[in-house]
């Protein structure tokens, strides 16, 4: 999309927990798979190492960006280049990037491990120019018109589902 609404195009598809090996030793892990604009797009810095990116042929079939808690889970100092085995996938898999803790659920849960990989995607994430979202929202839906008419379109605000994770940690927290 080329409108000055739209500042960022990103997307994700989150796997939900898995179980991974490294070392012989097994980390329960989160996982989701993004594109190459997904950390800059939610502003996610990297401790070390590289985003993801198409110039790279293998990025797509072999190799994870993992969290710090990931990092801190297998012991390791220096993880750029370690091996995670992924079960259900009987392959290895080569860390090219650290990406800083965030938090992906609530903030009184403890930060999991967690890996990304680069390959299909469900959600997309649109950051929109402040001021414009009105005109952001209607290109957004002629476009998705466009490329799929017969499906159902629909969309959400990320700061608005954050807000309601904490709105039902505020009732919870009242009973």
């Amino acid at each position: 999309m080329s409108d000055q609404s739209i500042s960022q195009v990103a997307s994700e598809m989150d796997f939900g927990l898995s179980s991974v090996m490294v070392d012989g030793k097994e980390i329960n892990t989160k996982t989701a798979s993004i594109d190459e604009y997904y950390l800059p797009t939610l502003q996610m810095s990297l401790n070390e190492g590289r985003n993801f990116s198409k110039s790279y042929g293998t990025d797509s079939t072999s190799s994870v960006i993992v969290n710090q808690t990931f990092v801190d889970a297998a012991g390791w100092e220096s993880p750029i280049g370690k091996q995670i085995k992924i079960p259900d996938e009987k392959k290895l898999m080569t860390v090219t990037g650290v990406v800083k803790d965030y938090h992906f659920g609530s903030l009184r849960e403890k930060i999991a491990p967690e890996i990304l990989t680069m390959g299909n995607v469900e959600y997309i994430l649109i950051k929109m120019t402040k001021g414009k979202i009105p005109q952001a929202l209607s290109v957004v839906e002629k476009t998705y018109r466009k490329i799929i008419p017969d499906h159902y379109y629909q969309f959400n605000f990320l700061d608005n589902e954050n807000a309601s994770v904490y709105q039902n940690d505020k009732r919870c927290s009242r009973l």
